[in-house]
């Protein structure tokens, strides 16, 4: 397959899966607390996930690089959707950590596999605008499937209805997978991946992903308690604050991925993000209802959509592409440590908007050292 396409069709499941899975991850601390999980248990339920993407990424990444990405990723999807359907049934702790313990593979597998395979297909040339299509159809799909959940909830159909909704979305994108092309695959050396990572812009940036990462723990344990109980913003509306996050993500990539391919240098582009998406995090704190949050959030998403971008970039330019699965495992992992710290510490931190204030601050305070590492990629 060439042209277009290549890209655009992985691009568009990744919109499917992001759609899918946000659809009931975002009510999903909403679902804990009417099951009467307090918040420390909520914030235990929702660290599973990203406990179980900290321990498969980097197996899974290497496996991208040695078996079918496109296989592992069609799988993965499956076993998402199985996972989430199962949750329509799960009442106790102990189910409900076995249904997020399915969800976290399912996501590994999938996002995994499926970012290996891009990172494989993009070549040499207009790779921040290739990579700008794929991280902007995932901000849509993740505005867009938080969204459809409202509509859900706002019908009086409750959260079994969203589970199933979200369970059946994904399979069609499941069987869309097969029409993207895979990537060659061959053997790699360990120690080449050892090599990849004694370079010190390596070790520094799988740092930074885990400083950023801990408001995305954060967010998934506070943020819907949050618009609902400090901004008293109803579920029916929650979706409309994702959205208008998802579509601000989408000009800041586009925009990065510009620069990132005609500039010589894009000096600052990592600290920039990652400056604003703490301080606009931070801010949070200070603010009680509907349009505020929406102003603070829409900023807050240019930061991320200007550090997401520029950090894939960072990866390909520091990784070959042939052995690119491990890195990419390695990035997902340290993004997951730092969403599972986030979401212990959201679990323990009182309060709904204090833990954003916390981990906002720590942003800021770490985009210095940012811009001192990666300044001149």
């Amino acid at each position: 397959m060439k042209g277009p396409a290549r890209y655009i069709i992985p691009s568009f499941v990744f919109f499917g899966f992001a759609f899918g899975f946000r659809l009931f991850y975002a009510f999903a601390p909403l679902h804990l607390q009417n099951l009467g999980l307090g918040q420390s248990g909520i914030g235990m339920i929702i660290a599973v996930y990203p406990m179980s993407m900290l321990v498969m990424s980097v197996p899974f990444g290497m496996m991208s690089d040695r078996f079918s990405p496109r296989t592992a990723a069609m799988a993965g999807l499956l076993v998402l959707s199985a996972s989430i359907w199962a949750l329509r049934g799960a009442d106790s702790f102990q189910s409900l950590f076995l249904c997020f313990m399915g969800i976290g593979t399912g996501v590994t597998m999938y996002t995994i596999s499926a970012a290996s395979l891009y990172f494989k297909s993009l070549g040499d040339t207009r790779k921040g605008v290739k990579l700008a299509l794929f991280n902007s159809l995932n901000a849509l799909g993740y505005g867009a499937g938080p969204m459809a959940g409202s509509f859900i909830l706002g019908a009086g159909r409750g959260m079994p209805a969203l589970f199933l909704a979200s369970a059946l979305v994904l399979l069609p994108f499941a069987l869309l997978m097969r029409a993207a092309p895979d990537a060659a695959v061959a053997p790699v050396r360990a120690a080449d991946y050892v090599r990849d990572l004694r370079n010190p812009r390596a070790r520094f940036l799988y740092l930074t992903i885990f400083v950023f990462a801990l408001h995305f723990g954060v967010e998934n344990v506070c943020y819907a308690l949050f618009l609902k109980y400090n901004c008293g913003i109803p579920e029916a509306r929650i979706g409309v604050v994702f959205l208008c996050v998802g579509l601000a993500i989408v000009p800041s990539s586009l925009i990065t991925g510009l620069v990132s391919d005609r500039a010589q240098r894009s000096d600052g582009l990592l600290a920039l993000g990652f400056a604003l998406s703490g301080a606009f995090n931070a801010a949070l704190f200070f603010v009680h209802s509907f349009w505020p949050v929406i102003a603070l959030r829409v900023l807050h998403a240019v930061g991320d959509g200007i550090f997401l971008l520029y950090l894939d970039v960072a990866v390909a330019r520091l990784f070959p592409a042939k052995r690119v699965g491990a890195p990419v495992g390695m990035r997902d992992m340290m993004r997951m440590g730092g969403m599972m710290c986030g979401s212990l510490l959201a679990g323990v931190i009182p309060g709904f908007s204090m833990p954003f204030l916390a981990v906002g601050l720590a942003g800021v305070a770490f985009a210095p050292l940012v811009y001192k590492y990666f300044r001149s990629m």
